[in-house]
């Protein structure tokens, strides 16, 4: 057990982990999915196909890598925890002068004034920078130690484990599916009835299409694109929304964002003495096919033309390269489609673009973005940090007030020690400077002049 504990936290197994997901992660990216582009990874060589590499995210081997990075990461979390706690909760000894003189970082200041009153000045600037701090006073020394940041030691453990919980809510979303409908304003669907670009969905509710809407400011500025829907099952209303960009809807951890608009037209067909109404986009965006027939009826824009509003069509078949048909057609007119079925075009409507999109993943994926933050804030903002200082009257010379030597460690390293000591060391040396009042220099403690 201590050997395979010791292989799960090594560090060695950690960075070969981390190279192996990435490179698999990179040819994810780059090879189409199926998962994502169906239609692409149907055109990549069948070798590729068969050995898993047009569905890396769903395979086997993808989910053993993350298992084990996962594993690597929290095990060696966890190995971390204690010391982290120790050292949280560790209170500094006092170090004597000649321990301090024998650190590799120090300092040392000679004291223009005497020990008592260098101490409150001491404590004064400790307070000023939130230190923790306590002294003790010996027969030939005053002793103490002062520290902060101590939460900054807890930055590299929600790092590592933001991480972990990153990992799990991205393979958390292959359990989800994503996917498309445009549809014209008036109209219902299933959800069935939406195209998925992955996933599967099993759901019997039904969507209405309200209302669909482009809004313009008062400079003609595109404001925004609003859909009015509601989602109902068995008759029975379930939830309605107004959604527009930035304002999705949200059910049952379904969630619907608006992504496109644009304008149509709306026609009844006449076929064997039976109607039918239907709606078309403009720039070919949908067709119509009517039963029984290899016809496909597609608009390419709605125009004014002499005051009236027309649209213009195009018939297409794949039986023949071009349109076998096409021409313009004003509103309340009827044409005959080939000989085939009448149509009628009965008046302007809106089309809307909505995602269907769930993803059980997200929320763990904003925890572990939260938790990245505050790690990050953590250890580079809040580095710990411990300074050691004696106090001490040395001799009795004439005019000689004692001096202070102080150490400093850092969990940011040597260098950024030395850094923050010399920085302290500027401070307390720093003198307080006297105001004037009335012509009159204020009486400053420790102030000589």
């Amino acid at each position: 057990m201590k050997r395979l504990w010791a292989i799960l936290t090594s560090m060695k197994l950690g960075v070969v982990l981390l190279v192996l997901f990435t490179g698999v992660s990179m040819i994810g990216t780059f090879v189409p999915q199926e998962s994502f582009a169906p239609e692409q990874a149907a055109q990549i060589s069948p070798l590729w196909q068969t050995l898993g590499v047009t569905h890396l995210y769903s395979s086997v081997l993808y989910r053993i890598i993350v298992a084990l990075v996962v594993i690597n990461l929290l095990s060696c979390t966890i190995k971390r925890i204690p010391k982290i706690v120790q050292i949280y909760r560790h209170i500094p000894e006092h170090k004597t002068a000649a321990q301090i003189q024998g650190a590799a970082i120090r300092t040392k200041i000679e004291l223009t004034q005497s020990p008592d009153d260098f101490q409150r000045k001491l404590v004064t600037k400790l307070d000023s920078k939130h230190y923790r701090y306590d002294f003790q006073e010996t027969s030939e020394e005053i002793l103490g130690w002062a520290d902060k940041n101590r939460l900054g030691v807890w930055g590299s453990v929600l790092v590592h484990s933001s991480f972990i919980i990153l990992v799990i809510g991205v393979v958390l979303g292959h359990w989800g599916f994503m996917g498309y409908f445009m549809s014209a304003e008036g109209t219902h669907l299933k959800m069935q009835d939406i195209t998925l670009e992955k996933g599967t969905l099993q759901s019997d509710w039904e969507i209405e299409v309200h209302s669909a809407e482009e809004k313009f400011d008062a400079q003609g500025v595109r404001e925004n694109w609003y859909t009015d829907i509601s989602i109902s099952q068995g008759g029975k209303e379930l939830v309605h929304k107004t959604v527009s960009v930035n304002s999705p809807l949200t059910y049952e951890g379904i969630t619907f964002y608006q992504t496109f608009f644009e304008y149509g037209a709306s026609f009844e067909a006449t076929l064997r003495g039976e109607k039918t109404l239907f709606s078309l986009a403009e720039v070919g965006q949908s067709y119509f096919q009517a039963t029984g027939t290899t016809l496909y009826l597609i608009i390419e824009r709605l125009k004014m033309n002499d005051g009236h509003l027309t649209v213009d069509y195009q018939v297409l078949s794949p039986e023949r390269e071009g349109p076998v048909q096409k021409g313009t057609i004003r509103q309340g007119e009827q044409i005959s489609i080939q000989g085939v079925y009448d149509i009628v075009f009965t008046g302007p409507t809106n089309f809307t673009g909505l995602v269907v999109k769930k993803d059980p993943g997200v929320p763990l994926i904003w925890l572990g973005c939260g938790m990245l933050f505050l790690g990050l804030v953590l250890s580079f903002y809040l580095k710990p940090q411990t300074l050691w200082f004696a106090l001490t009257t040395q001799g009795v010379r004439k005019g000689y007030r004692g001096s202070l030597v102080i150490t400093l460690w850092s969990g940011g390293g040597s260098e950024h020690a030395q850094e923050l000591l010399e920085e302290f060391k500027a401070e307390v040396e720093k003198e307080p400077k006297p105001r004037k009042i009335h012509g009159l220099l204020e009486e400053v403690e420790g102030f000589e002049g």
